[in-house]
């Protein structure tokens, strides 16, 4: 929508310059083309100093709450995953122990 807006204005104030008579064709030149080219650099410098900071401020807030929700999901995922793991190291070590157990009494018995 913008470049459009501002290619409207930069032909209505080269059409302003056109329709101005000063009795000078470089004065008239000058006029028609001095509109559009501040106009322009208006645009530029507003831009470049005004709406590209403030949309990439705005941006890297939206990246910073997602990366920062990232990084907890993944810490509680992290989190999950070592108990799980401790709880099987446990459950392992409980069969090992049986498992023992019943190879003694096995051995401690007489087979026939």
């Amino acid at each position: 929508m913008k470049p459009i807006f501002a290619t409207l204005i930069a032909t209505a104030l080269f059409a302003v310059g056109e329709s101005v008579d000063t009795g000078s064709a470089l004065l008239n030149t000058m006029i028609s083309t001095m509109g559009p080219i501040g106009f322009m650099s208006w645009f530029c410098w507003y831009t470049l100093t005004k709406r590209d900071p403030a949309t990439q401020q705005h941006y890297e807030g939206i990246v910073s709450k997602v990366v920062d929700g990232h990084e907890r999901a993944v810490a509680a995922v992290v989190k999950e995953l070592r108990d799980e793991r401790a709880s099987h190291r446990e459950e392992v070590q409980r069969l090992a122990t049986s498992v023992e157990q019943m190879v003694a009494q096995c051995h401690g018995r007489k087979v026939t």
